[in-house]
């Protein structure tokens, strides 16, 4: 019993130690590195449905589909197939327009701000930022979903 004691302790040593040991990538490299995922692999032509969530107007929410063709950009609500005014564009933006608004909230120093990319082709598919530590209402999350290259 003693023995597996020892065995456990040395073990644990060696896990703190290894992770102790292991880089930690920061979110400002890891946004680089998913953008240089992007200009390599990323299609020319691709579509995708973003959602957000936000405290703010239902138009604002979508979900809608983003159509990209070599930078041309139409957004459309899915479930009404109604182009998003001017007002809203910005909202529902290209891969290039997600990795700018995570840049931005990074350069803002925001409370919080949570990304996850694709692994192979490095675009974001969930942004939640929190600007402000206990504020109300400043929250907002985009999910990217049905990603395809066309």
């Amino acid at each position: 019993m003693k023995t597996n004691m020892v065995r456990l302790a040395v073990l644990a040593s060696a896990m703190f130690t290894l992770t102790s040991c292991s880089s930690v990538v920061s979110p400002g490299e890891e946004l680089a590195s998913a953008r240089s995922r992007w200009l390599q692999k990323g299609p020319s032509v691709y579509t995708m449905t973003i959602f957000r969530g936000c405290e703010c107007l239902s138009e604002a929410v979508g979900p809608v589909s983003v159509t990209v063709n070599n930078g041309a950009i139409s957004a459309r609500y899915t479930a009404s197939g109604v182009a998003v005014g001017k007002s809203y564009a910005a909202l529902f933006p290209d891969v290039e327009g997600l990795f700018q608004l995570i840049a931005d909230a990074q350069a803002q120093h925001y409370y919080k701000v949570d990304v996850e990319y694709d692994p192979e082709l490095g675009f974001p598919t969930s942004i939640s930022i929190d600007a402000v530590k206990n504020a109300l209402d400043d929250e907002s999350f985009t999910l990217v979903k049905d990603f395809k290259a066309d």
